[in-house]
């Protein structure tokens, strides 16, 4: 069987030494999980268009200013399914952020993320951010 091959954007969102995650609907994959806003990536896009657009539809907001922090490969093996992401750093934004997908969103306090249920593919992110050598 083959394997489904996915390209996606992930920001990490800060405002006031808190950061954004998100949780997954109920009727999507991966149910419940947390996450960072994001998505797919369009055969005709940037992986900056990508973020800027997948941010606004999820969030309401416009991205002003980002530094893409890390990328990898996941391969989430019971679905058959392998995702590069690109992670970027979102310190500057536009707007009020809303809600517009997600069943609930959340901003944290990056030393307590370890306490949310996070997708597996997050992990190798998480680890980075809750690392000393993360600046933002």
């Amino acid at each position: 069987m083959k394997i489904e091959q996915i390209k996606v954007v992930a920001g990490l969102i800060l405002q006031n030494n808190k950061l954004l995650i998100c949780q997954r609907p109920k009727f999507k994959d991966h149910p419940l999980k947390w996450e960072f806003p994001g998505g797919k990536i369009k055969n005709d896009e940037t992986n900056e268009e990508a973020l800027i657009r997948e941010i606004n539809e999820e969030l309401s907001i416009n991205i002003l200013n980002y530094e893409e922090l890390i990328s990898y490969n996941f391969d989430y093996k019971d679905m058959k399914k392998q995702v590069f992401i690109y992670f970027y750093l979102v310190n500057n934004f536009s707007g009020k952020v809303l809600n517009n997908f997600h069943k609930e969103l959340k901003w944290i306090e990056i030393k307590d993320i370890r306490e949310y249920d996070f997708l597996e593919g997050d992990h190798k992110i998480i680890d980075h951010i809750s690392s000393n050598d993360f600046k933002y």
